[in-house]
């Protein structure tokens, strides 16, 4: 089963930047329906986040209904005693991401150039 660990802040809900420990915001038209339909597929569902909320992030799921399976945290890295500093999945969602292809250089110049979307400007 392959699993995937999305971005809470800025991936799943709409995000401007950190406004307080309880502040969410609203989820993105499709977060629901795309993992939900991701879950029904077979995908494990780790919701990866830096809040220290947990349970609040969950309420914040179950009462969108957007189903998961974990919140920042995967068995698989107790069952092969890894850290969990960084949950094991097969893909990572984030919008704080630059794709790493093999090629240093590219990266570099990704990496020197890169903003989140939402500091952009652009609304979504």
């Amino acid at each position: 089963m392959p699993t995937i660990a999305i971005d809470f802040d800025g991936t799943i809900t709409r995000y401007s930047g950190y406004k307080g420990k309880l502040v969410f915001d609203l989820p993105f038209g499709g977060a629901k329906k795309y993992i939900n339909k991701l879950r029904k597929d077979g995908w494990t569902i780790i919701i990866n986040t830096t809040r220290k909320e947990i349970l609040d992030v969950e309420m914040y799921l179950r009462d969108w209904g957007i189903y998961y399976d974990f919140v920042s945290y995967n068995p698989q890295n107790q069952e092969r005693d890894l850290s969990d500093k960084k949950v094991i999945a097969d893909v990572y969602l984030d919008d704080r991401n630059v794709e790493f292809d093999g090629d240093w250089g590219k990266a570099f110049e990704k990496i020197k150039k890169f903003k989140p979307w939402w500091k952009n400007g652009k609304k979504k």
